[in-house]
């Protein structure tokens, strides 16, 4: 075999292995997003029961009865692509530590830290989404990712607009002096 002939064999192979090690790589990607994923569901089913349960505010309630419905909706779907790809799904819940310091909350001081959860949690959940949904070659992972955008940006939505609503009653000092406003 000539060197030219050598040359082309040896640019084919680089060629695969370099193509089967992006290969591979999305793989994990696709394996790590999916337990990732699977993990924040948890975390949203449970902080969401547990807003329903101690949450103060009737808005509050509502959104943690919300959010953990769509999120058990969500881990049904995301068990099917793990099913798929023979994946064992995680039951722990993301954020376990966060999770226990929001079980000790009680009252205002719960439905503040809930929502500000929800906030922070669902703005970087959109973003991993996002990336996974462009950059993913797994059609179930991308399919999943994508319906679930939509669904993470309304929880985010009602988030913001449960934790505005909360600063609002608090600084007209709602409830503790009839209603009158105070400055501090």
């Amino acid at each position: 075999m000539n060197p030219i002939q050598k040359s082309k064999q040896l640019g084919v192979l680089l060629g695969a292995l370099v193509f089967a090690t992006a290969f591979t790589a999305q793989a994990a990607s696709d394996k790590s997003f999916v337990k990732d994923a699977a993990k924040g569901n948890q975390f949203e089913i449970q902080a969401g029961q547990l807003a329903e349960k101690q949450g103060q505010s009737e808005m509050v309630k509502q959104l943690g009865q919300q959010i953990s419905a769509d999120h058990m909706q969500a881990n049904q779907q995301l068990q099917s692509v793990a099913q798929k790809d023979n994946l064992q799904m995680p039951t722990e819940p993301a954020n376990e530590r966060e999770l226990k310091d929001l079980s000790k909350k009680q009252g205002a001081e719960f439905d503040n830290k809930y929502v500000e959860l929800m906030v922070k949690d669902h703005q970087k959940d959109i973003k991993k989404y996002e990336k996974q949904a462009k950059d993913t070659k797994d059609p179930a992972v991308k399919q999943y990712a994508e319906q679930n955008i939509a669904i993470l940006q309304k929880h985010l939505q009602m988030s913001q607009q449960t934790q505005a609503a909360l600063k609002q009653g608090s600084s007209m000092g709602a409830g503790s002096n009839g209603g009158s406003s105070k400055s501090q």
